[in-house]
């Protein structure tokens, strides 16, 4: 196979044209070569050749072909290219004959990739593979093209060497970086996630998120943590998620009566519990998430991180300032992220609090602008008329200059020439208005197939998976290709984790960016989408209904409202969206948050005149009432007509 110097696909060596873009493929004589900056991986078994001596070749062989394949996988996954490999030791190469602009990034990912997936191995074939890895980037002269499976070399440099002297110095275990990889993933500070989950000995960090729209369920950032802390997938079934959720409260309390208390008020967060039955477990319920998370800060400090709390749910919102207002004795530190929309909701939040500090940020000097421009062009000092036309339309804003600068590069305003960023047309620049006329005008700049997809993953949410748009539309046969094309112009980014199994996740680095997607697509096409989208959420874990109740009732009520107001049928839409309410109802009583459930219980009264029975009814209306009895609003519309459809129904007990 030969490498195309153009777009790095693979090609039969005899063909001339590149199967993917078409660019003429170079003969080995004729390579041509180029200074480029890569990042090198190089990874090596510790004491695995006076083991080999011990062993019969066949096995030997049996066991290097699975270390060979673990290694290709992480390694090609994120992007890398497989230089060679060396008895036990691997070269692999990030950044050639394609560049990626988090090359350094992709490396070290794939580096903590690898290590992960040898304990995976060893666990599986019971073996006792032990690894080090070095990574190191800077220049080296790459030969385009070259066969790197047929033995011919592709980059040369100090920089080889350096990655394989870091490789040697690893600790058995260990991943060694040089000084300029870490320089460049010092950004991975905002994803630290990451690289905490692979280093269990030094802290826990856990991550949620609150979503817009409809698609914020009940605690969802909470839930999001106990299903990362518990390894439960989206795909699990209610058994499964309920093994994982009993083993990771066992692994945090080591108290039998802690246990037996904190399980059954965790397991509605996954998906698996029962509605309670008293109106003062609410509180209860609080008092034993803590003590989960209280627990596992007892065995290392605990970093929780609650993103965009600006959508979250009133009851996210009292248990997070529950936890600060109680949490004293344990090391635990709780980071929340929201817009100012927050303190119109909670003006007091963060206030009064002795252990809490709130942190408006104002929008950058032109100074700092200045800096985040030139970390986003990769260059220190710009010429004048670049950095004034960029700054003066994002107002201090960071993320307006990094959509504008996007932009600009995206329709070729803003070109590298000659090391340096230059205005190709100064006089003529596009002028959005505001950072909705920036992100629509990259959307336009997209292939057809680019924006098809990342219209479906809009319809998806702002996290999305690959068998979701497959159901949205029509399946391509390049879409991991064009999903990468995407991710490389930074539209979306793929994550390390997936919540559904055996399927790539990926979302939108902002949420703007998805709003924007989502608004271009004409209502009728949004109605379609919308029901494929919930119909791809049936075919997840059916046992688990309810766990995923608030994101079905988000995508049929989206389905019902476009559909009614472009005439289109809707009589199979009610059934199902009144049933979605009733289990979004239930999920919601069983998290103690009434008003939720009283809200969801009486939108599914409304959607049930007419074809539905009397029995239905009474019982969605004596929902209603009790909801509203438990936040302390008794509805005497809904007992009264619960009492009526009773009666009705011959019920006169």
């Amino acid at each position: 196979m030969v490498s195309c110097p153009a777009c790095g696909a693979a090609n039969p060596d005899r063909q001339r044209f590149c199967g993917e873009c078409g660019a003429r493929l170079t003969d080995t004589a004729t390579l041509r070569e180029e200074r480029k900056v890569v990042t090198l991986l190089f990874a090596d078994l510790a004491g695995f050749t006076g083991r080999a001596e011990q062993l019969d070749p066949e096995d030997v062989r049996a066991m290097l072909s699975r270390y060979y394949a673990t290694l290709r996988l992480e390694i090609e996954r994120y992007g890398g290219v497989v230089e060679k490999f060396i008895g036990d030791a691997v070269m692999a190469v990030f950044g050639a004959p394609v560049a990626h602009e988090d090359d350094p990034e992709r490396a070290v990912r794939a580096a903590l990739a690898i290590r992960n997936a040898i304990a995976a191995l060893n666990d599986e074939e019971g073996l006792a593979l032990a690894i080090r890895v070095g990574v190191n980037t800077g220049e080296a002269l790459v030969a385009l093209g070259a066969r790197a499976n047929e033995g011919e070399g592709m980059v040369s440099g100090d920089v080889v060497n350096t990655a394989a002297r870091l490789e040697s110095a690893a600790p058995v275990g260990g991943i060694l970086v040089g000084e300029v990889t870490y320089r460049a993933t010092q950004r991975l500070v905002t994803e630290l996630f990451g690289i905490v989950e692979a280093s269990p000995e030094i802290y826990w960090w856990r991550q949620g998120r609150s979503l817009p729209y409809g698609e914020t369920q009940t605690f969802r950032a909470l839930a999001e943590i106990v299903k990362a802390q518990a390894g439960i997938l989206e795909s699990d079934s209610a058994e499964a998620a309920h093994t994982k959720l009993t083993r990771a409260v066992a692994n945090a309390l080591p108290s039998p009566h802690d246990r037996d208390w904190v399980e059954p008020l965790l397991a509605p967060l996954i998906g698996v519990g029962a509605a309670g039955s008293a109106i003062n477990r609410g509180l209860e319920a609080f008092a034993a998430w803590r003590r989960f998370l209280e627990g596992l800060a007892e065995q290392r400090p605990l970093v929780l991180v609650f993103e965009d709390l600006h959508w979250a749910d009133d009851g996210l919102l009292d248990f997070v300032d529950h936890l600060a207002e109680w949490v004293t004795t344990v090391p635990m530190l709780i980071v929340s992220t929201a817009r100012p929309e927050l303190l119109e909701r909670r003006p007091e939040w963060g206030g009064g609090k002795r252990n809490a500090t709130t942190t408006s940020l104002a929008p950058l000097t032109e100074v700092e602008a200045s800096l985040q421009l030139a970390r986003l062009l990769g260059q220190a000092l710009l010429p004048a008329d670049v950095q004034a036309s960029v700054l003066e339309r994002s107002s201090g804003n960071p993320l307006y200059t990094e959509e504008y600068v996007r932009m600009l590069q995206d329709r070729g305003f803003l070109v590298e020439e000659g090391g340096s960023w230059q205005l190709t047309n100064d006089e003529n620049l596009p002028l959005p208005e505001n950072v909705q006329g920036m992100i629509a005008a990259r959307l336009d700049a997209l292939t057809v197939r680019e924006k098809e997809l990342i219209q479906d993953a809009a319809v998806v949410g702002k996290v999305f998976w690959t068998s979701a748009l497959a159901a949205l539309g029509r399946p391509g046969i390049d879409d991991e290709l064009t999903l990468h094309a995407l991710t490389r112009k930074e539209f979306i980014r793929r994550d390390r984790d997936s919540a559904v199994a055996n399927d790539t996740q990926y979302a939108f680095l902002h949420v703007l960016v998805r709003d924007v997607a989502y608004a271009q697509i004409p209502r009728p096409t949004r109605a379609t989408k919308h029901r494929a989208a919930a119909d791809w959420l049936d075919t997840l874990a059916s046992d688990r209904a309810s766990d995923r109740s608030e994101m079905l009732t988000h995508h049929l009520s989206a389905a019902s409202e476009l559909a009614e107001v472009t005439g289109q049928d809707v009589g199979e839409l009610r059934p199902r969206l009144r049933a979605a309410l009733i289990a979004s109802s239930e999920r919601a009583e069983a998290l103690f948050s009434w008003p939720a459930a009283r809200d969801r219980a009486r939108e599914a009264l409304a959607r049930s005149d007419g074809d539905v029975s009397q029995d239905t009814v009474s019982a969605l209306a004596l929902r209603v009432a009790w909801a509203s009895f438990c936040v302390g609003d008794y509805d005497t519309d809904a007992a009264a007509r619960a009492r009526d459809s009773s009666l009705a129904a011959g019920d006169v007990g």
